[in-house]
């Protein structure tokens, strides 16, 4: 259909508009041919029908939806389908880092799958050696992971990366699984030997030595940061 065309046979330019996105339009199965077949409009001869409101209620339908559908899927980001969890030992006692944790947290959810487990701490611990200690919060630790997992662990021996550096090394990490990707913030003492081996890898936040509590609200908040960085939100700048 020529503009002289539209001119002539078709007066109301939203009518106008709409026979143009039916004629140039494209569907998985090919074109709008069914859609023209059935009157909704897109030749001459069917330009009157058009201009009828129930069609043109149609169209205005079909289009809206179209437009939805790619406004959602530009702005969706799916990282992977793996689920991230936190692993801690001890509970998060100090306030002001409970509130810290919960706000990422939250945000986090809106990312990817994400969950906080916090191991009891250890009864009588005060009878135990250091390395007893580790050695029976490591049997905790491990309990809560599967074969299948990728265990990274926050350890002060562990890899140190800028903040875009980790968004990176985080993204391969979730495309890369079957499992969950777990991470783990052990005790006072740190981990035991059997963690040690179980671990596909060590993450280190800082030179700096951070309470094994203050460690979880600023992981979170790095692990926030990340998926901002992924999905090419203002929250970070370098």
């Amino acid at each position: 259909m020529s503009a002289n065309q539209l001119d002539r046979d078709v007066a109301s330019p939203a009518a106008r508009y709409l026979v143009i996105e039916l004629n140039t339009a494209k569907s998985p199965s090919g074109d709008w041919a069914k859609v023209r077949a059935a009157g909704v409009g897109g030749t001459c001869a069917e330009a009157g029908a058009i201009r009828s409101s129930a069609a043109i209620q149609i169209n205005v339908l079909v289009f809206f939806i179209r437009v939805s559908f790619l406004q959602i899927s530009r702005r969706i980001t799916t990282f992977a389908n793996m689920k991230v969890k936190l692993l801690t030992v001890g509970k998060t006692d100090v306030p002001w880092v409970k509130e810290g944790l919960d706000l990422y947290a939250s945000r986090l959810s809106h990312y990817l799958p994400f969950s906080v487990t916090e191991i009891p701490e250890l009864k009588k611990a005060s009878a135990l050696s250091e390395d007893q200690i580790k050695h029976k919060e490591g049997e905790l630790i491990l309990a809560q992971t599967t074969p299948q997992d990728t265990v990274i662990l926050l350890d002060e021996h562990g890899k140190m990366m800028r903040s875009i550096e980790f968004a990176s090394w985080l993204q391969k990490q979730l495309a890369g699984g079957a499992g969950s990707l777990v991470f783990v913030i052990g005790g006072a003492y740190g981990f035991s030997e059997d963690v040690y081996s179980r671990a596909n890898g060590k993450v280190s936040l800082s030179p700096m030595t951070f309470s094994h509590q203050m460690v979880r609200a600023i992981f979170a908040e790095q692990l926030y940061r990340a998926c901002t960085i992924m999905k090419g939100e203002p929250y970070h700048h370098e």
